[in-house]
């Protein structure tokens, strides 16, 4: 459940190949064969943006969501020209554009949100027994391939960004899940040198667990003492996409003593799928909750001088269906903590991690090379720097998340505050030895 602290300049865990530097300049100088769609989501009658509105091809294969002010970036390879692009959000009805020079897209409020839908029939319990019980159905299970973006950041009391991480990358998806894989295509990262212990690289374990649905043992929710450990109710049935969904609301038990949440799950009416989760620490439960940290892990914060304490920790998982089965889509993790480090600074570090699949191959079957798989865990200290990558065109071979900000002017903030930094350090030694 925990995205573990990644100790800046000691231990990355995200892979880095030289193989995928050749592929990467590869696919890059290939890149002009893509048509790049541009524009930004509206709520057609509050003319509103929209953020994090899906935006796909029509086969849902390959596709984006927007930013925080409701803009995206649409790479489409040339033979899909002539399709359309669709693009969905909740309460709102589905709309698909066809491929053009259009920049403003706009989506109409769904009316059937506005409508009561009578709850009836089954128990919350026969609905989660069910929903369980029919993922191996529900669920995509032979291998496949997928690409996918994720940010990290981390700011200092919710408004100065301390550290950024980005990553492109390619996941091997199979059964038994120990035999997945990740590839990194491309990484970079910063972070400001004060705050060195929380430089948000994530590992492959994270990426790869964060399909919870295909791993709903590791969600202590959805586990034999998650259910008997927390109430559950259907609230009311409510549309979504082009089905209806059961919205089961639910909260720690007051009579259990331990780490409990507080949540939603959306499951589809007629396949019993979970189609969205989104799950918090409750207010009684967080006060249990202990960090798990490595001996390293540990060493390494305690030779900082830094110690934390959780206030707030949120999930989100969405899943798409595509031809009769269910993929992860893309998924969130926010969370704060309290950081102190021996009287140096006492902040709140507000934490957010966005992942985005941004396509889907279930043709491709095959495990990656073990060579490869090999020198990716070689080359796992060296991402680039945004120091070196800020300039733009960094990520134009991918879809990604567009920035809400420019990171360009970020990685400079932060450059300068290290450098200065430095500078004060330099200017006490040289005090003291005088």
């Amino acid at each position: 459940m925990q995205v573990k602290l990644i100790i800046s300049g000691v231990f990355y865990l995200l892979c880095f190949t030289s193989s995928n530097l050749i592929a990467q300049t590869t696919k890059e100088s290939n890149s002009k064969n893509n048509l790049v769609i541009e524009g930004t989501v509206y709520d057609q009658s509050t003319r509103k943006p929209l953020e994090y509105a899906s935006v796909a091809l029509a086969n849902n294969q390959i596709g984006t969501i927007t930013n925080v002010q409701g803009k995206f970036r649409l790479l489409v390879p040339e033979k899909y020209k002539e399709s359309f692009i669709k693009i969905s959000f909740i309460g709102y009805k589905t709309v698909n554009y066809k491929i053009t020079n259009q920049k403003s897209f706009w989506l109409p409020e769904d009316p059937r949100m506005l409508a009561e839908v009578t709850f009836q029939g089954l128990k919350t319990a026969t609905i989660l027994k069910k929903a369980l019980k029919k993922i191996p159905d529900n669920y995509y299970q032979k291998p496949y391939t997928t690409e996918g973006f994720y940010r990290a950041t981390s700011r200092k009391n919710n408004k100065d960004y301390i550290s950024i991480g980005e990553g492109a990358f390619r996941v091997y998806q199979t059964q038994p899940a120990r035999k997945n894989q990740v590839l990194l295509k491309k990484l970079r990262s910063t972070n400001h040198e004060l705050y060195e212990g929380f430089t948000p690289l994530l590992a492959t374990t994270t990426l790869l667990n964060l399909d919870v649905v295909n791993r709903s043992k590791r969600v202590r929710i959805l586990d034999k003492k998650g259910l008997k450990n927390h109430v559950f109710q259907v609230k009311k049935v409510v549309p979504y996409e082009d089905t209806e969904v059961y919205v089961i609301t639910f909260n720690q038990k007051d009579s259990f003593k331990g780490v409990g949440y507080k949540g939603e799950f959306w499951i589809d009416k007629h396949t019993f799928a979970f189609v969205y989760l989104d799950f918090a620490f409750s207010p009684k439960g967080i006060g249990y909750y202990k960090e798990k940290l490595e001996k390293y892990e540990r060493y390494m914060l305690d030779e900082l001088g830094i110690t934390t304490k959780l206030l707030k920790y949120r999930r989100q998982h969405y899943y798409k269906k595509m031809g009769g089965r269910y993929y992860l889509h893309r998924a969130s993790i926010i969370q704060t903590k309290q950081i102190d480090r021996l009287g140096m600074y006492n902040i709140k570090d507000d934490y957010r991690v966005d992942y985005l699949v941004t396509a889907y191959y279930p043709e491709q079957t095959k495990p990656f090379p073990k060579d490869e798989v090999i020198k990716s865990k070689k080359w796992q200290r060296n991402p680039y720097s945004f120091y070196e990558s800020a300039k733009p065109g960094f990520w134009n071979a991918y879809n990604i998340l567009l920035p809400e900000v420019s990171y360009a002017d970020v990685a400079k903030r932060l450059k300068a505050a290290n450098e200065a930094l430095k500078q004060k350090e330099k200017e006490t030694k040289q005090g003291k030895e005088k």
